[in-house]
Parts: C-alpha cells; sequence; structure tokens
C-alpha cells in the first residue's frame, strides 16, 4: 500500500508526519524514512531540517533546505543539472544539503519490516528535483517503494500525477490532510485522535 500525501505548500504535511512518527514510536510500531520539518527563524520559515528515522528510531534534526549557501549545500539548478522539465523551477531559492540525499538512500537500504509489526516508511517529501530530474530523493525513494510494504510519501498538489508517471508500477491512494484518520485506518495502525 503506498499512500500519497497531497496538499498545498505549506499546509502542514511535514508536521502531520512528524506527530505521526512520534505516535508510531510510543506505540512501539516500526517506521524507517524521513522527514523534512519547517526551519522557523525569527519567526519565518528559511528552510527545512532532515529528520531520519531509522528502524523506528528518530534521529535529531540536521540542516537540510536554506535560503543561502552552507557547507556541504547545493544549489537546485546544481542539483537538476541540465533537466529541461526542471527549469521551470530553477527559481527555487533555497540552497540543499546534498549529504542528506546519500543518507536517505542509505535508510532505504538498512530499512527493516519485521513480522508482527505494522512498519511503514515515509517519504517527505518527492518535488520537482526528483520528479523532473531523477535527482535528490529519486534513487531512495525508488529503493523504498521496492523495499516497503506500506509507504507514505508527501508531494505538493499538481505534482501527483506526474509522481505517477515516475514509478508507474506502483498503485497509489491519494490523501490529503483533511483525511489524517483514513491515513491511520488504511495503514492498520493504532492511532487514536490523530
Amino acid at each position: 500500500m503506498h499512500i500519497l500525501l497531497c496538499d498545498k505548500i505549506d499546509s502542514g504535511k511535514s508536521a502531520f508526519l512528524v506527530e505521526l512518527l512520534h505516535r508510531l514510536d510510543a506505540a512501539k510500531e516500526a517506521a524507517s524514512g524521513w522527514a523534512t520539518p519547517a526551519f522557523i527563524e525569527g519567526g519565518e520559515k528559511r528552510g527545512h531540517d532532515f529528520v531520519a528515522i531509522e528502524n523506528g528510531q528518530i534521529k535529531k534534526r540536521i540542516p537540510f533546505t536554506r535560503m543561502h549557501p552552507f557547507p556541504s549545500s547545493a544549489s537546485f539548478s546544481y542539483l537538476a543539472g541540465d533537466s529541461p522539465e526542471a527549469a521551470a523551477f530553477r527559481a527555487c531559492p533555497y540552497h540543499f544539503n546534498s549529504e542528506v540525499f546519500e543518507r536517505a538512500e542509505g535508510i532505504a537500504e538498512k530499512a527493516a519490516f519485521p513480522e508482527g509489526k505494522r512498519s511503514v516508511f515515509i517519504i517527505d517529501e518527492i518535488g520537482p528535483l526528483e520528479l523532473f530530474a531523477q535527482s535528490g530523493f529519486y534513487l531512495a525513494a525508488h529503493k523504498a517503494f521496492e523495499k516497503a510494504p506500506k509507504t507514505v510519501t508527501v508531494v505538493r498538489k499538481g505534482l501527483e500525477e506526474d509522481l505517477r508517471r515516475a514509478f508507474p508500477l506502483l498503485s497509489f491512494t491519494v490523501s490529503g490532510l483533511a483525511d489524517k484518520a483514513g491515513i491511520a485506518q488504511a495503514l492498520a495502525l493504532p492511532l487514536p485522535d490523530l
């Protein structure tokens, strides 16, 4: 089962996933993947952090995107290369911690889905970099989709069909933040009051 959590930019998709992860952790359920919650500075969103989830353990936040260059960062244009499909997104203001993409691949490779556990793999998020340039989290997502029996993947509204084209052998159920309880139910997770 592969669920697309699809909603507008800055609607709270990543915040919901972080809440979901903490509840999974408290319920002793198996989760792996990553979330990219907003980085807030001076009361404004100034980027994103990366939160790794490695076989049920939620790791410390590390810088993922920022509005300015930082060590180990690369611009969207650099990461997208010559992809003509990604050209419309080249004005992306963020610089990406390129080491995070390799870490995500490692998480997908090492993820375990033990018998008797309700396991889920979280992918936050798949966007233009992955869909049009096959860069960023593309390889990590591909590995996770091959391996994980259940996934929740964040994609912004308007890109869900692009994601389906990028992964044509998979069947996705599209859900939004208005149906949080439905997501928990679809994953057969014991998460009341979500």
